[in-house]
């Protein structure tokens, strides 16, 4: 696998499921939980900030809260992954 970057974008073979997922360690889990806690946590307190501040107007006000919300965003996104289906989406019902 440690090579797998080489294998990128090359096209496999129809049904063949020989996938190797990559299933994380205690500590890259708990590494991406202090990244969450971090910076998702900063995002969002930035963010109910500047919902109620008279600090900032117009541009500079629009710049800030689309930073804040892009990586709250991008954190949501994120955190989908860390957590098994559980069977309820349509998605997985379709599967």
């Amino acid at each position: 696998m440690s090579e797998s970057h080489k294998h990128w974008g090359a096209l496999g073979e129809p049904g063949c499921d020989d996938l190797k997922w990559h299933i994380p360690s205690n500590q890259e889990i708990n590494f991406a939980i202090e990244l969450i806690e971090t910076f998702h946590v900063s995002a969002m307190e930035r963010t109910r900030e500047l919902m109620t501040s008279t600090m900032l107007e117009g541009k500079q006000l629009s710049i800030e809260f689309c930073k804040s919300i892009t990586t709250i965003k991008s954190f949501v996104t994120g955190m989908v992954t860390m957590v098994d289906d559980d069977g309820d989406s349509p998605i997985s019902s379709a599967r």
